[in-house]
């Protein structure tokens, strides 16, 4: 879904802090500290959230965990302001061509 034949990365002439662009290559490949990826690794046994949801993904975390009301809402302000359309789903998020920095 993310293969390109381009022959430089997303990130390439931005300037983005290491961190960041670790932490969306990291998404798009589905490998995150959430207990979907950490399940499929044998790290943890349960895919559970802590809020009681029965899977712990990125999507799930970004867009409906009631754990994180508040950092979703500054996220939906922010997102609108740069024209994004609801309602939110992380792929859209974390492909480059709608990531905007």
């Amino acid at each position: 879904m993310f293969m390109s034949t381009k022959k430089k990365p997303w990130f390439y002439k931005k300037t983005l802090p290491r961190n960041v662009v670790t932490a969306i290559n990291r998404s798009r490949a589905d490998h995150y500290n959430l207990s979907a990826s950490l399940t499929r690794f044998k790290i943890v046994n349960d895919t559970k959230c802590l809020c009681g949801e029965e899977v712990e993904d990125l999507n799930h975390v970004v867009c409906q965990c009631q754990l994180y009301n508040e950092q979703r809402f500054k996220l939906i302000r922010n997102l609108l302001t740069q024209k994004h359309q609801l309602p939110l789903h992380i792929d859209t998020l974390i492909v480059s061509k709608y990531v905007n920095f």
